[in-house]
């Protein structure tokens, strides 16, 4: 029962206001546990539910299109965290030229 609780940790949401290594830290718990019960995960399993998770938060649509468009020997754990951890980094840039962006400074009359 409990492995199954842990496994089922595998869908839950993440907040992509936080950071992508508390996902990542999630997953290597969960790996853990698994790994003490004798059930391990596959790469692509944990490579999969990921994908997944992140897919799901609607804000790395084109990040997930360019990670299925590399080939299927590319998609390995390492290779998904270099990947999403620079779409990441894209993210937040983006976001804080927006919130930049967004702040009107007022002018002074003429």
């Amino acid at each position: 029962v409990d492995l199954r609780a842990n496994a089922k940790r595998l869908d839950a949401e993440w907040d992509p206001s936080q950071p992508i290594q508390t996902l990542y830290s999630r997953i290597k718990e969960i790996q853990t546990y698994a790994q003490a019960g004798n059930r391990t995960f596959t790469d692509q399993q944990i490579v999969n539910a990921a994908y997944t998770i992140i897919y799901k938060t609607g804000v790395y649509y084109d990040d997930c299109d360019d990670w299925l468009e590399t080939t299927p020997q590319h998609h390995t754990w390492i290779n998904f965290q270099k990947h999403f951890n620079a779409a990441h980094r894209k993210a937040k840039r983006k976001q804080r030229t927006t919130q930049s962006e967004d702040i009107i400074v007022p002018t002074q009359p003429s």
